[in-house]
């Protein structure tokens, strides 16, 4: 169930069934689900156009961490906070994750209470609860 100014969050993962899942679990926690999409080339043009309070991201596409420069850009040129998503271990990979300075991360398979707890906390952290709340963006 949808709040009237909830905080606007926006999907990035290849995966199109998690990526459905995700957006149906953020749904439920009140949030407003701006998209899903499952190429991070593209993710950096929606967080342009839809301006979400925040980015669930996963960080491998195809075997491969796309997703970590798609963060680098969206970082850097909008300052919109990310939460990453990823079911690796792979210590050289989270060392390059931590570069990108993610507001959050949450492995995969993803446990919806420890979900929803990073998700207020980043939001609380970039401030994007208090300004949905008075009705802003």
């Amino acid at each position: 169930m949808r709040i009237p100014n909830s905080p606007r969050i926006l999907v990035v993962e290849d995966d199109p069934l998690l990526a459905e899942d995700l957006g149906l679990l953020l749904q439920d926690f009140g949030f407003e689900v701006l998209g899903a999409l499952t190429e991070p080339a593209r993710a950096l043009d929606a967080a342009r156009r839809l301006h979400p309070n925040l980015i669930l991201m996963d960080i491998f596409f195809e075997g491969v961490p796309r997703g970590l420069e798609a963060a680098r850009q969206i970082h850097d040129e909008t300052g919109i906070p990310i939460v990453f998503v990823s079911g690796s271990n792979d210590a050289s990979y989270q060392l390059q994750v931590m570069q990108v300075d993610p507001i959050g991360f949450v492995r995969k398979p993803v446990d919806p209470h420890y979900l929803h707890a990073v998700l207020q906390r980043a939001l609380r952290g970039a401030g994007a609860l208090a300004s949905a709340a008075a009705g802003g963006d």
